[in-house]
This record gives structure tokens, C-alpha cells and sequence, in this order.
């Protein structure tokens, strides 16, 4: 993990990045459980459903993962299956099954790629950091199968993606 600190003082903490992922994770149940699949795009949790290596403008450091927290995640078998959940129902809500790499077959009308590149940014890079190849590799296709005009403009998601 090169050039990420040993460890983040400012951090909330593993078990409190562990409770919002859970409280979170069991939100997606239930917008993916109800169809409400624009729900994925309207709340705010990419924080602590896919933390990274990089502060935000709007919770600081205070999500931020560093060598130990990555460490500690990964190291974390409950976390990981959650983390892996949380990954598959938000792409689920942009009309994708992760697991078999392809479209699901007859989505609702608004389970599409809703073009929230910073969230789609932000998930890659945890996936990396996480070490989830599996999907990263999953979800890389499914934005290679779009058309030019559907994929990602921001170049730090591009590069993400190695588009």
C-alpha cells in the first residue's frame, strides 16, 4: 500500500465505521427489497459504505482508511460480506448483476446507470483498497459494455476503471 499513512488519528473508529455500514447496508435491503432504486442515488452514505484513502469535503478525515484500518477491514469476515453486499445492490440499482457480470434481465424503469460518477469513483477505489477483484473487474465491464456517451467523463474515474 504504497503511499497511504500507516494509520488515521482522525478516524472514527473501525467498530462505528462497521455500525453505519450495517445501519446502511440494511437500508439497501429494503430500497432494493421495494423497487425504490433511485433512493440509491438521492441519500448521502458513500462515506462509510465504500471508504478510501482520501479525505472528502464533507466529513473530513473522519472516514478515511488507512494502512491499519484497510488491514483491519479486510481481516473483518463479516465486514467484507456486508462491504460485498452494499457493492452488489447499489450496482443492482443500475441494472447490473455483479456476480454473473451482465445486465439483469427485464429491469425496472429507473434501475439504469444513473451517471454519479463520484460515488461510482469512490466505490472503485474501495473495492481496490479492499481487495476485491472480483467485482472491481465486474464492474469495469459492465462500464465498457456501455455506449462512449454513457461512460464516465471524470478522468480520476476513468483511471480508476482503466478506461
Amino acid at each position: 500500500m504504497k503511499n497511504i499513512p500507516a494509520h488515521n488519528p482522525q478516524f472514527v473508529g473501525i467498530e462505528n465505521l462497521k455500525k453505519q455500514h450495517f445501519q446502511q447496508l440494511q437500508q439497501f435491503e429494503n430500497w432494493a427489497q421495494n423497487h425504490d432504486w433511485n433512493a440509491f442515488l438521492l441519500h448521502h452514505y458513500d462515506w462509510w459504505m465504500f471508504p478510501i484513502a482520501r479525505t472528502s469535503a464533507g466529513q473530513g478525515a473522519k472516514y478515511t482508511i488507512y494502512q491499519q484500518e484497510i488491514l483491519d477491514l479486510k481481516s473483518d469476515a463479516e465486514f467484507m460480506k456486508n462491504f460485498r453486499r452494499g457493492v452488489e445492490l447499489l450496482v443492482l440499482s443500475w441494472g447490473w448483476d455483479i456476480e454473473n457480470r451482465s445486465p439483469i434481465s427485464n429491469p425496472d424503469h429507473n434501475q439504469t446507470w444513473n451517471h454519479y460518477e463520484v460515488r461510482l469513483g469512490k466505490m472503485v477505489d474501495s473495492l481496490k483498497l479492499l481487495g476485491e477483484q472480483d467485482y472491481f473487474n465486474s464492474i469495469k465491464e459492465f462500464f465498457h459494455s456501455l455506449p462512449l456517451d454513457e461512460q464516465p467523463k471524470e478522468r480520476w474515474v476513468r483511471n480508476l476503471l482503466e478506461i
